[in-house]
């Protein structure tokens, strides 16, 4: 009878922990799920912010000028309802500025998902041939995704007119590195192409494989400056040129949102 005891003991006993060891497992294989999922699928999270700016360039020969000793580091930011404008420290930087710029424009993007556009209108005042007109942005990813960028202007319903003004100038795009030296990305490009009567939007877009890291410890500061340039193409004259004022097609900046999958 103590041996039938014993023996029923025993394997209440092995029940137990046989119980025991598979809740154990179980729970660490659903909480070691759980923490490959949160590796592995994530949220992309477009969160950026565009500052636009006019570079100040007295003789417009595509070198914005120089700062003066004293506002090294900062730039103009215009007031509204104010004339003039005051110098305005530069809140993030990842190199120090010496050129002279105006901000013009500030845009904010905040969009779950892959993908995002942000939008500005580009004019210029005063134009005529041999001027180089200078627009920098200043782009900052303020997500922990890395971003791939891409610029094209916007193509719409503009009469041959219209077609004709934009079809005169040329665009080039460069990127700015930490010491403040612009390089460009390819040689001057047009945005509208055909001849008299057949003008069609060609587009400019350039960019895809400009790298705007993210925001945080370790990963960098997030921004990325950029330099936007336009001006006649060589053989235009004043002549050719019906107005001293021209907007264009808005400008698209397209940021796309990367991960790295893991090996």
């Amino acid at each position: 009878m103590k041996k039938v005891k014993t023996k029923l003991v025993l394997s209440i006993i092995s029940l137990v922990v046989s119980v025991f060891l598979l809740a154990t497992t179980t729970y660490s294989w659903f909480v070691s799920n759980k923490v490959v999922n949160d590796m592995n699928f994530q949220i992309l999270q477009i969160d950026s912010q565009i500052n636009m700016y006019m570079g100040s360039d007295v003789n417009h020969n595509g070198v914005v000028d120089f700062l003066d000793e004293e506002h090294i580091g900062m730039y103009k930011e215009n007031k509204p309802g104010e004339s003039g404008s005051s110098y305005v420290e530069y809140s993030k930087k990842y190199y120090e500025e010496e050129k002279e710029f105006t901000l013009i424009d500030s845009k904010y993007a905040l969009s779950i998902g892959s993908t995002a556009n942000m939008l500005n209108d580009v004019s210029l005042d005063n134009i005529a041939p041999t001027k180089v007109f200078t627009i920098k942005y200043e782009v900052t990813n303020y997500s922990s995704f890395e971003n791939m960028l891409s610029f094209s202007f916007v193509e719409g319903s503009y009469s041959q007119e219209e077609l004709k003004l934009y079809s005169l100038f040329e665009v080039r795009l460069g990127t700015v590195d930490n010491k403040g030296k612009v390089t460009f990305l390819g040689d001057w490009a047009t945005i509208i192409g055909g001849t008299e009567g057949s003008y069609s939007y060609s587009g400019y877009t350039v960019g895809d494989d400009i790298v705007l890291t993210p925001s945080g410890p370790n990963v960098g500061n997030g921004r990325l400056d950029l330099w936007l340039q336009l001006r006649l193409k060589k053989d235009v004259t004043t002549s050719d040129v019906s107005s001293s004022k021209v907007t264009f097609p808005e400008l698209k900046i397209n940021l796309m949102a990367t991960i790295e999958e893991e090996e």
